[in-house]
Parts: structure tokens; sequence; C-alpha cells
């Protein structure tokens, strides 16, 4: 990303991406008519800063949205350092790519663990009210 004179945050095309995700997951969910993805589409692509991105998904939950664009941005920096470790970018020390291995594997088992977590919460049933609990009867 970049900042222009004026101050506004230029948009880089995975960020309009990841709208563009967003945008098609709200009307899955039923927040967004056809109509308003397609209309608010073609403003993501035409979109050069990120508060114009920003408007575009301002009436809709973030959680989800925020999540995968770390995600995706995580994803992006691991796959980076694996081109390195595995030779296909600029040559680096035989101490980097240990470090870059080092990295990859701990970030993998973060990965992991969070996954490990999130299916253990969806599958005990013990929700926030903890409905499908101890105690739940059909």
């Amino acid at each position: 990303m970049t900042t222009t004179d004026t101050g506004a945050v230029r948009c880089s095309t995975a960020e309009r991406e990841s709208v563009a995700a967003r945008l098609h997951e709200a009307a899955g969910e039923g927040r967004l008519t056809m109509d308003e993805v397609e209309e608010r589409l073609t403003a993501v692509y035409a979109a050069r800063h990120q508060h114009e991105l920003d408007a575009l998904t301002a009436d809709l939950p973030k959680a989800d949205a925020e999540w995968r664009a770390t995600a995706t941005r995580l994803w992006s920096a691991v796959l980076a350092q694996l081109m390195v470790l595995l030779g296909r970018a600029p040559a680096g020390s035989q101490r980097h790519r240990m470090l870059v291995a080092l990295t990859a594997i701990t970030v993998l088992v973060i990965l992991g663990g969070i996954a490990a977590l999130m299916i253990d919460g969806l599958t005990d049933g013990g929700g926030p009210h903890g409905v499908g609990g101890p105690g739940f009867e059909h």
C-alpha cells in the first residue's frame, strides 16, 4: 500500500479481491441482493483507495472479513518464505533458509492449533448459550 499526497491509502489487488469475496459471502448470507452485489463489485474494481473499499462493506459485519484478510496476508507471507526455502526466490544464506523453515513450521503449528480449537468448539456443542451442551434435551 502507498499513500497519496492527499493522505488517502491506495488499495491493492489482494484487498479488492478480499472485499469482493466478502460481498459474495454477504449475498450468500442473505445480507445483499444480487443487484447490490453487482453494483458494489463494479465499485470494488474501480476503487483506488482503501476508504473507497471500506465504504462498500461498512454496513456488513466485519469479524469474518477481518479474519479472512488477516489469514490471506499471513498465507501470502508464508508462501513467500516457502519460495525462498525451496530456492524459487532469490537465494539467501543457509541460516536464512533455516529461519524460514522454522518460521513456516511455527506458523503451521499455530494454524493447526487454531483449527483444532475451532473444530473442538464446533463439535462439543457448547455454544455461547450452552445450546447442545450438557443437559441439552432433544
